[in-house]
């Protein structure tokens, strides 16, 4: 009889735990948009979606604790080439001071997150204001370059950009007048692309004070929930 009762029990305690865990209602929080794609369409600053925190990942052997990265959900698809797309959340590193002293020294090519510069190469922007967008890092210009040296260097690595040079030398000048003294990080520049169009690659420049991170990890859209506003 005893024996009967706490088998009763134990299943009533079950049940009442089951029945919490599906009523209980889903942790979410909001998370930095970042943009694949024209960083001038407008889309909305944050997104509410399922919290990560809560939860663990693994990807390959590895465990990984989403509150060791900056979270962000993708808008748009311009970064499909690097299995990037809409609506994907990406787990970034950010990067301090020291890393960013040392990217002549980097030996991959990572997709990084920069600021968007909405404040027009101006010192004075308010954090609520900040946006973001994805880039596919492709090298540096070195402040002790000229042009011809660094897109001789570049278009030896990257022979596709020979028929680019007057678009790319363009945006290049067209960045070194607007943050030539905006620029403190040794003046280095990083270069980058983007897929504006199908089969479109879109050339540009970023100042090295504007970058966030690199992508660590990508999180399908189809594994965490979002919420309307």
């Amino acid at each position: 009889m005893y024996i009967a009762f706490s088998i009763v029990v134990t299943v009533l305690v079950v049940l009442q735990f089951v029945l919490w865990r599906i009523s209980k209602p889903q942790s979410k929080r909001k998370y930095n948009v970042v943009k694949a794609g024209n960083p001038d369409k407008p889309t909305a600053k944050k997104i509410t979606a399922s919290n990560f925190s809560e939860k663990r990942f693994k990807f390959g052997d590895r465990i990984v604790d989403p509150s060791d990265y900056e979270i962000f959900i993708v808008e748009g698809e311009s970064m499909s080439q690097n299995n990037i797309h809409n609506g994907d959340a990406v787990f970034v590193v950010k990067w301090q001071d020291s890393d960013k002293a040392n990217i002549k020294d980097i030996k991959t090519k990572p997709v990084f997150v920069f600021e968007i510069d909405n404040a027009n190469g101006s010192q004075d922007r308010k954090e609520a204001d900040i946006e973001y967008k994805l880039r596919k890092y492709m090298s540096v210009f070195n402040s002790d370059e000229v042009f011809d040296e660094f897109f001789g260097r570049v278009s030896n690595e990257y022979p596709e950009l020979i028929d680019c040079r007057e678009a790319i030398e363009s945006d290049f000048n067209k960045c070194m007048i607007k943050y030539r003294d905006r620029n403190p990080e040794n003046g280095i520049i990083i270069f980058s692309n983007t897929l504006r169009e199908p089969d479109k690659i879109k050339y540009s420049f970023h100042p090295l004070n504007f970058l966030v991170g690199d992508v660590k990890y990508i999180v399908p859209s189809g594994s965490f929930k979002t919420f309307p506003e």
